[in-house]
């Protein structure tokens, strides 16, 4: 470890307590002082969106304000898709292409595999 490197990572732990602990003020000051859409998406990289976007909910802020979160809503969206997504279930094991085996199959000798 660096002593830049642990200030950085004490620094990013801090900002993500703070987002996750947010009020509406916090929401409030950050779109007075420009920075709602950049507190956002840090919100979405550090895990804290659910916490940023309740105290989205509880700002004062004016509509328009509330776009320039836009990182929160294409993180809730693509919650959603991910969670209503079924995976399709297994048909079995087979491999795909030409007859003949698979990669590295046979052949090869010694101690090293057949790579």
């Amino acid at each position: 470890r660096t002593a830049v490197g642990s200030a950085l990572a004490l620094r990013t732990e801090s900002f993500r307590r703070f987002l996750h602990e947010s009020e509406s003020r916090h929401v409030e000051w950050a779109w007075e002082h420009g920075v709602l859409r950049e507190y956002s998406g840090w919100a979405v990289a550090l895990g804290e969106a659910d916490a940023w976007s309740n105290a989205l909910a509880r700002a004062n802020v004016p509509p328009p304000a509330r776009l320039a979160a836009a990182p929160i809503i294409v993180h809730h969206r693509a919650t959603s898709m991910h969670s209503s997504h079924t995976k399709p279930s297994s048909s079995g094991g087979s491999s795909g292409g030409f007859s003949g085996g698979s990669v590295g199959g046979g052949g090869g000798g010694g101690s090293r595999g057949s790579w």
